[in-house]
């Protein structure tokens, strides 16, 4: 209250000179404080009684005067007054011609009917106009909203080929060997992330990529815009999308299309990663159990290695300490036997499970390889080590000796 509906004392000179009473001392500037606000004038009654005993405090005036609103001939030259003190220009037709441009070049772009309006509001409260009436404001956003759109669906339809809109016209068609239309299928959302589900969505995201490209009829269309559209379509169903105009039916398949494919590839990501992830936690969960299974052995090496120790301690003849030490190492079994356990205790000894990965990978092996494909990745600079190394990979993905 005390920041914005203050009078400053400039403010308050404006009001004295302008009046002659104080009723309409009150009104004027109770209106100043409201238009400074909202940028429009509101009805008299429309005022808020704090704001106006605010005023009437700064004013020094009681509670006995009230707003003078019941002439309109004053009531409009207050108005005016107000305009000319602020040096905001009335609602006209170039208000109209800003608010149309702003609102346009807006609807290009966002696809919320409140940002479009806030870009209304905002160029002609930049271009210092009066707001007008809340419906004229609404019907300007419905104007521009579906001359925006209907612009372009029409670019969107001019960059489609012949070949390319008979195709999308087949996505609403049942098929002789099909129950439900193709349109359906490309509604189909990602399921959670599973070894089952890997495969449907890397299957699924194959099938809209023999669909073809829908980046080139959609470029230039906001990001906004297309998932709008999308979401629009994938509430819509066959039977009605084919009542929609052309560019509209067809803007909307394409960017329901677009939509499915960034949602798949998403979650084949997600779900290629965390099938890696799983891969990684179960070679070291193996390699823990194996830890803890060859304890045994390792307390048999450390026995072994402890009554050698003695020997060394206790006996001062070269000779005989190599006889027992052989004695000991021989007594329960062959020299080999116990280098190879020694060997056994030495591999998994440390943190090192990458030799285990192998046997939870290949199973898994190939709808991994899969995913990745179908994932189309890219290198992000002009160096691709990886993508090279991974392109060796696929080709040798089908041999079965060893490398």
């Amino acid at each position: 209250m005390e920041r914005h509906f203050t009078p400053t004392p400039e403010e308050l000179e404006f009001a004295h000179k302008g009046t002659r009473s104080d009723g309409a001392r009150l009104t004027l500037l109770t209106l100043l404080k409201l238009f400074q606000m909202l940028h429009r004038f509101p009805a008299p009654d429309e005022a808020p009684p704090a704001v106006v005993r605010h005023i009437r405090i700064h004013l020094g005036i009681g509670e006995e005067v009230e707003l003078e609103s019941n002439d309109a001939v004053q009531l409009s030259r207050q108005h005016r007054a107000v305009r000319d003190y602020t040096s905001v220009k009335l609602w006209g037709k170039e208000a109209r011609h800003i608010a149309v441009t702003a609102g346009y070049s807006a609807a290009l772009v966002m696809a919320r009917p409140a940002d479009i309006m806030n870009a209304i509001i905002g160029a002609l409260i930049h271009a210092r106009y009066e707001l007008p009436a809340f419906a004229t404001l609404e019907r300007i956003l419905h104007h521009v909203h579906a001359l925006a759109h209907r612009n372009t669906t029409k670019s969107v339809f001019r960059r489609l080929r012949s070949k390319e809109r008979k195709a999308l016209d087949q996505l609403l068609v049942i098929a002789v060997d099909q129950r439900r239309t193709a349109f359906e299928a490309v509604k189909k959302m990602p399921q959670r992330p599973s070894r089952k589900h890997l495969d449907n969505s890397i299957a699924h995201l194959e099938s809209l990529e023999s669909l073809g490209s829908e980046s080139t009829a959609l470029t230039g269309v906001a990001p906004t815009l297309v998932s709008e559209f999308a979401k629009q379509a994938r509430t819509t169903d066959a039977a009605e999308l084919k009542r929609f105009t052309a560019p509209k039916r067809y803007t909307l398949l394409l960017s329901l299309i677009h939509h499915a494919k960034a949602r798949t590839r998403d979650a084949v990501a997600r779900m290629l990663v965390n099938r890696v992830a799983t891969i990684h936690k179960r070679a070291k969960d193996e390699l823990e159990q194996r830890q803890f299974e060859q304890r045994e052995r390792v307390d048999g090496l450390l026995d072994k290695f402890g009554k050698v120790v003695n020997i060394v301690a206790m006996v001062r003849s070269d000779a005989q300490v190599g006889k027992q030490v052989r004695g000991v190492l021989t007594a329960t079994q062959e020299i080999g036997a116990l280098q190879q356990e020694c060997v056994t205790a030495q591999s998994w000894s440390g943190n090192n499970y990458l030799p285990l990965l192998w046997g939870h990978y290949k199973n898994i092996r190939p709808a991994l390889i899969r995913a990745v494909n179908v994932l189309k990745l890219a290198s992000m600079t002009e160096e691709n080590p990886l993508l090279k190394a991974w392109s060796v990979l696929c080709e040798k993905s089908n041999r079965r000796r060893d490398y």
